[in-house]
């Protein structure tokens, strides 16, 4: 089962193109390692091997437990105690994690593969989790990529088309990170997606963030923490990962108070800090010429480096604010009332105008799934959906 899950990793391009940037980013860090190992490894283990491992890991006394609902905190812990009382605790073997040495240079790997779409991770080193800067990222990676209105979305994405997917995220963990820009994009818009890239972290440190931008990046980042918690399984997810990363189960209080005093300044200087050339990481994997592409790689690290150096943190300027005339929007007015508009050919096309978000936001659904297939059709339409907007020539 494991053998074949590895298998099954091998076919998606995010998986490996993911496995090549950890294997690259970390020299001799487990990281380098993918979680699920392999086949080879898998192979060869005895049973004893196995029985070995779970004894000395999986005891009472290397575990903590969360329990979230309903109940009485005393009656529980007092279950939770009567049952542990009679699972054998085993001595618990002890691991020391290598440290990864410092990365003084950028390191570049390219990767040859079949699929049809490449893939790109920019990828630079990033403190620990328990650091002090943790919070600043976590909202730099927010603006920088997550959703419609970020800027290498809205930019690369959205106004240019130069790439089929991108987004930024911060992988931020009990030993050094990775913030990381991914992208997938047809061979020949590989420059100009990098030279984008490229504009917009020079953008970030040397021009102007918005407080609007910032305050929408905090109020997502609470929106999220705030959903997450109005479930069991969410509440007790938050505390596991609390305790687990931080040793203290009540962390998210300190999290978004972090969260909320983070400044635009901050977030720029934050950018220069970390985003530097001597800690980056790019990892590629393509079907076009991998002589050709590092070639490529190579020489935008080379420009990326000359250029980040002269990069100035600019001043903050708050804009005077203008009063101007005010108003509000509700579903149940006129301007954003529901319209069902026939077209010719057969298509209807339902509208709602609100003047709530900049952006527009459009789908198209089709009638078909399972019940519009025969036999032999099993799953055409669940390819078509997952490939028409990423396989096509032009998309």
């Amino acid at each position: 089962v494991v053998v074949e899950e590895i298998k099954k990793g091998e076919d998606s391009p995010g998986q490996k193109a993911s496995k090549l940037l950890f294997s690259t980013a970390y020299s001799k860090h487990p990281y380098r390692l993918p979680v699920i190992g392999f086949e080879k490894n898998v192979r060869s283990w005895s049973e004893k091997k196995i029985r070995d491992y779970y004894c000395g890991r999986y005891s009472p006394k290397n575990m903590f437990l969360v329990v979230a609902g309903d109940f009485k905190s005393d009656e529980i812990k007092k279950r939770i105690q009567n049952y542990f009382n009679e699972v054998p605790s085993f001595k618990i073997k002890k691991s020391k994690r290598v440290k990864e040495p410092v990365q003084k240079k950028y390191k570049v790997a390219v990767e040859q593969a079949s699929f049809e779409q490449s893939l790109l991770y920019l990828s630079w080193k990033t403190p620990t989790v328990k650091h002090k800067d943790i919070p600043a990222l976590d909202l730099l990676a927010l603006i920088f990529g997550q959703g419609d209105s970020s800027r290498l979305v809205k930019k690369l994405r959205i106004e240019k088309a130069v790439v089929n997917s991108i987004g930024s995220s911060l992988f931020s963990a009990q030993d050094q990170g990775l913030f990381v820009i991914s992208m997938g994009y047809n061979k020949e818009n590989l420059s100009e997606a990098l030279d984008g890239a490229k504009d917009c972290i020079q953008k970030i440190i040397t021009g102007e963030i918005s407080d609007e931008e910032l305050k929408k990046a905090i109020t997502n980042i609470e929106s999220e923490q705030f959903y997450a918690s109005e479930t069991v399984d969410g509440l007790a997810r938050q505390v596991g990962q609390s305790e687990f990363l931080m040793n203290r189960p009540d962390y998210l209080k300190k999290y978004l108070s972090q969260i909320c005093k983070v400044t635009e300044m901050e977030l720029k200087q934050i950018a220069k800090k970390y985003l530097a050339p001597s800690t980056m990481t790019l990892a590629c994997l393509t079907n076009d010429k991998k002589a050709a592409v590092r070639k490529k790689l190579e020489k935008w690290t080379a420009t990326y480096s000359k250029d980040f150096s002269k990069y100035k943190i600019s001043k903050t300027i708050k804009p005077k604010m203008k009063l101007g005339k005010t108003w509000t929007t509700s579903l149940n007015s006129n301007k954003s009332e529901l319209k069902i508009i026939p077209l010719k050919s057969g298509v209807r096309v339902l509208l709602r105008k609100t003047e709530d978000t900049h952006m527009v936001c459009a789908r198209a659904a089709f009638l078909g799934g399972a019940r519009a297939e025969d036999l032999f059709q099993e799953g055409a339409v669940e390819l078509l959906g997952r490939s028409w907007t990423g396989g096509t020539e032009n998309l």
